[in-house]
């Protein structure tokens, strides 16, 4: 494998992380699996060629770790604006559920004094 071998793999997988920020702003499901083979096989190959193009693909490298960082960074945001709209939902619905739970209370008092006889000393 060639240094532009190489570089042509490092152009694929910063396409590919594009890709997944994209998806993640859209709102869209992604898989990073694809990004990581695809440096996986750069570095392997990378490896194997002479240390002095090796060198020249650092700060590919460098480029690409700090650009998985701020996907990290997004996706985090994401994770925490999903989890802050569950605990939301979770709120509401247990709200909802005491509220019922009172009314459900309230009716019940109603028909027992409902058929409560008020001659019987033991019903009041």
């Amino acid at each position: 494998m060639t240094l532009e071998d190489v570089q042509q793999e490092l152009e694929r997988a910063a396409t590919l992380l594009a890709e997944a920020r994209s998806a993640l702003h859209e709102g869209q499901d992604f898989d990073i699996a694809q990004f990581n083979e695809v440096v996986t096989s750069a570095c392997r190959n990378a490896i194997k060629l002479p240390s002095d193009e090796a060198s020249t693909v650092r700060p590919t490298l460098r480029s690409l770790l700090d650009e998985l960082e701020v996907l990290r960074a997004e996706v985090e945001v994401v994770e925490n604006v999903i989890r802050q709209h569950a605990e939301a939902v979770q709120d509401a619905a247990g709200k909802e559920a005491g509220q019922e739970a009172a009314e459900a209370g309230e009716d019940a008092a109603d028909t027992a004094d409902d058929t409560a006889d008020p001659a019987d000393p033991e019903q009041s």
